[in-house]
């Protein structure tokens, strides 16, 4: 080093060392691989799978960033089960998301199977299933994320749709087959044309006469909406309907009109009432379109569950006459309804009763119908809210002809009516009221499989032994 910087020195050299690259270079690379990283997209893996007597099939769907969709469907040409069908197509759809480029990926399934094994919840007992949980893992480790989600089978529809389309391929193979969708018949004349709502229409007419004064050509048109003009009020672009109580009613549109009715008729409540009381329900929560009543007929006309259970009046028409009560909460009439499936605190009976003269009802739920239950029930419903009846009419169970329930009755000074065996017509205002309430009650839990005895037990048209329900 000395003797260069002499030699060099007479020519105003001057010698510099070369810094060491090697940090730079290291953190040059951290910063570029950090950044790749943060900048990967997620991809989206939604898998299924059938079997069937002799094969199964594959639904996979990978959604990858920019809204792109790819869809397969693919037939298993082997025997197997539905689980592992599930795992084929699970192992299927991570090694097609590996090769499209997938980095980070979320897969989900409607398998609680699946899901929890890799998860770790569940354990694998057979050794084909610990292959197929092992094969899974090794693929979601290539990835630099993965993670499987299990959800609702009502969300993976489309991939159970694909599944069973590759379930039904038999023979296809190699084969090219392109698959074709025809709307209309061949011979069908269907001429497409563009057409504008009714309702979207007369909302638009009466916006426009308000905003700008101007009128159809049409002079009958014309004096309809200068007639109903001033029962509506325009709040920047939306429409109000003027009621006479005060407030003011959105004008709603076709599609939004229907989902309001099956928001109110079959949503969160369900309480799928009538088409009077319905069309009730949507004024009453703000909203108006001229054909109201009628679209809400229409609807409930619709309702299969409304069809299927509403109750059909076979009596026929007599002329009205007097009740014999003139006094409200002197008599009611009490019975019991059940068993339904299980609820809560393992309730499955309802105890009704129903006040003849203003026709109140009072239901509870209860675990079991003893004596101690009714005596409850009558004690803590009845007796302390209206005070204590003069009759209390019953059939022949022993929940209410016992002699605990009797002797307590009696030192009340209550009246016990007992309606003839197989005839519960006798007790006709508290049947009635279980028939209505057996028929929301089934338009609710349908899926439960109500058993057709309790349905007609409950509505009278069978006989029920004594004591039994």
């Amino acid at each position: 080093m000395i003797k260069w910087a002499v030699e060099l020195g007479e020519f105003n050299i001057s010698y510099q060392s070369r810094t060491a690259k090697k940090a730079q270079i290291l953190v040059d690379f951290m910063v570029e691989t950090s950044s790749t990283s943060e900048n990967l997209e997620m991809w989206m893996l939604h898998v299924d799978g059938s079997s069937i007597i002799n094969n199964g099939g594959a639904g996979i769907l990978i959604e990858r960033p920019g809204g792109i969709e790819m869809e397969v469907a693919v037939r298993l040409s082997f025997l197997t089960i539905n689980n592992k069908a599930k795992y084929e197509a699970l192992i299927l759809g991570l090694e097609l998301a590996l090769e499209a480029g997938a980095q980070i990926l979320e897969v989900f399934t409607d398998s609680q199977l699946v899901a929890m094994q890799i998860e770790g919840t569940y354990e694998t007992r057979e050794k084909s299933m610990g292959a197929y949980l092992k094969k899974t893992k090794d693929l979601m480790q290539k990835f630099a994320r993965c993670s499987v989600r299990q959800i609702p089978r009502e969300e993976n529809g489309r991939t159970d749709a694909l599944s069973k389309f590759g379930a039904s391929l038999t023979g296809i193979k190699d084969r090219k087959v392109t698959v074709m969708i025809r709307e209309h018949a061949a011979i069908s004349n269907i001429s497409e044309t563009n057409t504008v709502s009714r309702k979207c229409q007369w909302i638009d007419e009466i916006a426009t006469y308000l905003t700008e004064g101007t009128l159809p050509t049409d002079a009958t048109c014309a004096r309809r909406i200068k007639f109903k003009a001033p029962r509506f009020a325009l709040i920047g672009s939306q429409l109000y309907k003027r009621t006479v109580e005060g407030p003011l009613l959105k004008c709603l549109n076709d599609s939004q009109a229907e989902y309001v009715l099956r928001e109110i008729h079959e949503g969160s409540c369900r309480n799928h009432s009538g088409a009077r009381s319905l069309a009730q329900k949507v004024t009453r929560q703000g909203y108006f379109w001229p054909t109201l009543r009628k679209d809400t007929k229409e609807f409930v006309q619709r309702c299969e569950k409304c069809q299927r259970y509403a109750s059909q009046t076979h009596i026929p028409a007599v002329p009205m006459t007097s009740i014999s009560i003139t006094c409200p909460f002197d008599q009611w009439g009490i019975d019991v309804l059940g068993p339904f499936p299980l609820a809560r605190a393992q309730k499955k009976f309802v105890i009704v009763a129903v006040e003849y003269f203003s026709k109140w009802v009072e239901a509870e739920a209860v675990s079991k119908i003893s004596e101690r239950e009714v005596i409850n029930f009558i004690w803590k419903n009845i007796v302390c809210r209206f005070g204590i009846p003069r009759i209390l009419i019953s059939d022949n169970g022993t929940q209410f002809q016992d002699r605990q329930i009797t002797s307590w009755l009696q030192e009340l000074k209550v009246q016990q009516n007992f309606t003839v065996v197989g005839h519960p017509q006798a007790n006709g205002q508290t049947e009635v009221t279980n028939r209505i309430i057996l028929q929301h009650l089934k338009s609710r839990i349908s899926s439960k499989k109500i058993g057709l005895r309790n349905c007609q037990e409950f509505c009278g048209h069978t006989k029920r032994p004594r004591g039994q329900l």
